[in-house]
């Protein structure tokens, strides 16, 4: 299937075609025409299956008919980071080029006053971090009762950062009779039970696994047990010997190692990781077909890497181990 079937405007795909993009992905293809309809949608995607696209579309389709009131933004998408924020607001300047639309990004680490100007010029896509949305609207400088469509992306690390509580009063403050759009990539129970209480009648598209990474994106984050990561980074890749040492550049979904129960998420900046997959460890593969990984900061991973090296009983010759090391630090 091409664009042109899922209902787009011409606007819309003149813009895509402008990108080289002739087939959507799959769960561009299922959530479009759903988005365009009117209908709740409950998305369960992994980073790197093109769901931003799947929002983004359709949405400018939407706001070709319409004008934003002052300080009265007419969609709201909520992300849990600034650069998350600032990447799809990338996204609607690109795919909408040709239309006069008002896109503006609520982010810490700008003045309220920069953003303040444009939210009383009236916006049509509002792009926000819940903190700083709920500044503004504490202030005074931000009504929400004019949102149409809202869009909560990244639910689960939304969950993990505490945003939940914040989530639940923003969504008080927007008619409820809005369009909702909901994309996590796992389904714990507390994601579950929201959105239970945030959609109606949502249209669910799985398209990959709730528990899975994309294939091809590596990760950004380290589990460890108390009470020294590099210690147990260190014991564990000395045990279980290194395959490969990959730059993370995305999300990576939790890995249920042995230390699960004991360990907790440590999230670093995008492309400042390794991801180091062992070759064998008998008590991490029992009842799995592929082996964990263990995603490293790159100072950790090196020292990890440093000390596995010199730790007796690695399984790996001299040369592979320095060669490991190597790849870690020249990344």
């Amino acid at each position: 299937m091409s664009f042109s079937h899922l209902g787009l405007s011409d606007k819309v795909l003149a813009a895509v075609a402008a990108t080289g993009y002739t087939t959507p992905t799959p769960i561009q293809e299922q959530a479009i025409p759903h988005v365009l309809a009117r209908r709740d949608v409950l998305g369960i995607a992994q980073t790197g299956t093109g769901k931003t696209a799947a929002f983004v579309l359709p949405m400018l389709t939407l706001l070709e008919k319409g004008r934003a009131r002052a300080r009265m933004p007419r969609t709201l998408i909520l992300e849990p980071t600034r650069e998350l924020a600032a990447q799809v607001k990338e996204q609607f300047d690109k795919y909408g080029a040709g239309q006069k639309l008002n896109v503006a990004l609520l982010i810490g680490g700008v003045s309220f006053g920069d953003q303040d100007t444009k939210l009383t010029r009236g916006v049509d896509v509002l792009i926000a971090t819940p903190g700083r949305l709920l500044d503004h609207t504490e202030r005074g400088g931000l009504l929400l009762t004019g949102v149409e469509l809202l869009v909560i992306d990244e639910a689960d690390r939304m969950l993990d950062m505490g945003f939940i509580p914040d989530i639940e009063r923003i969504c008080k403050m927007i008619p409820f009779t809005r369009q909702t759009l909901f994309f996590t990539a796992t389904m714990p129970p507390e994601i579950a039970r929201i959105t239970e209480t945030f959609l109606h009648n949502p249209e669910k598209i799985e398209v990959s696994r709730p528990a899975t990474t994309a294939v091809g994106v590596a990760g950004v984050g380290v589990y460890w047990a108390s009470p020294s990561p590099v210690a147990v980074s260190a014991r564990w890749i000395s045990q279980a010997g290194v395959l490969k040492v990959l730059v993370g550049k995305h999300t990576v979904s939790e890995w249920s190692g042995p230390t699960q129960r004991d360990s907790r998420i440590w999230p670093f900046p995008l492309g400042s990781c390794a991801m180091v997959q062992p070759a064998s460890c008998s008590s991490c593969l029992s009842g799995r077909s592929q082996p964990p990984s263990l995603v490293l900061p790159m100072p950790l991973a090196r020292v990890a890497f440093a000390a596995a090296a010199s730790t007796a009983g690695c399984g790996l010759s001299q040369a592979t181990r320095h060669q490991a090391l190597a790849s870690s630090c020249s990344r």
